[in-house]
């Protein structure tokens, strides 16, 4: 981006003005706006909230960029097609935040034996005892590479201790540790890069572990949300589906106050990682 563009993102809110009898005023709606207290909306690119939905579920659950990520990305794993052995292994970066929460939980429903990685006791802990991963790992509980691919092992143990399948948030040296847990063919679904996001010092480019891809003969895809657009009807049935039969945990968004004056903390929170769930800004 340039200084000066608008910064895009996905929005909730209530209308107030419509020339759409099918959009009219006063209901709640969703759809891809800008950073702005007020957004013009295209019909036919926004959703009607149903009356009594609660509204974080459009800004996570049924939207592309948050719910259909984490469906798309576990796909991508093929989680139901073992590498070798009876349990498919699947480990998810960031899986504190809102894409590794839901693409964990939906690995988990369908079978898959689930590890998330996530920064601190209080999100490793969630994971198991909210979210019903199988295991965490506190990535920051440890000084090497090869400490946190060690740890990855000890948490695949009870399915093998080895990790068939990788859903990657972060990129950097955790992500060069899951790999050298793989199995021989195993798959990378490569989603983001939180680990470069913030400076260049912590470059993720600096440690794209090819030689571990490589040597594991892994296979690596990238994918953006915006590539499996017709994918995303489905992949709204599974998660609505899982949210009713009481196996998916939606967690509450992490939302600032102040208006547009507090998006710059809550996008300084998201980075350096101190959020839990969907980062967002309420404006009234």
């Amino acid at each position: 981006f340039k200084i000066g563009d608008k910064i895009p993102a996905p929005v909730v809110g209530e209308v107030i003005a419509s020339e759409s009898s099918a959009f009219p005023v006063g209901c709640k709606v969703a759809g891809f706006g800008i950073w702005a207290t007020h957004v013009v909306l295209d019909s036919a690119a926004t959703t009607k909230i149903p009356e009594g939905q609660p509204l974080e579920d459009f800004l996570t659950l049924y939207n592309i960029v948050i719910g259909g990520t984490a469906v798309f990305g576990v796909n991508i794993c093929e989680v139901t097609k073992p590498v070798s052995g009876d349990r498919h292994v699947f480990v998810v970066s960031a899986a504190a935040g809102a894409v590794g929460s839901l693409a964990g939980q939906v690995a988990k429903a369908r079978g898959a034996f689930v590890i998330g990685i996530a920064g601190g006791p209080e999100k490793c802990k969630l994971l198991t005892s909210t979210l019903g991963f199988d295991a965490s790992v506190d990535y920051k509980a440890f000084k090497t590479p090869a400490e946190l691919a060690a740890a990855i092992k000890a948490a695949a143990a009870p399915a093998g201790g080895l990790v068939d399948s990788y859903f990657d948030n972060v990129g950097g040296e955790v992500s060069g540790a899951v790999l050298e847990c793989f199995k021989l063919g195993g798959r990378v679904a490569l989603c983001g890069a939180i680990s470069g996001y913030a400076g260049a010092e912590n470059n993720w480019i600096a440690f794209p572990a090819w030689s571990m891809v490589l040597y594991k003969r892994a296979h690596v895809k990238g994918f953006i949300c915006v590539d499996h657009v017709s994918d995303m009807p489905a992949a709204c049935a599974e998660l609505g589906a899982l949210k009713a039969q009481g196996k998916l945990h939606v967690q509450s968004l992490d939302a600032g106050s102040g208006g547009l004056q507090g998006v710059t903390g809550q996008l300084r929170k998201l980075i350096l990682g101190k959020n839990t769930g969907k980062t967002c800004v309420k404006l009234a």
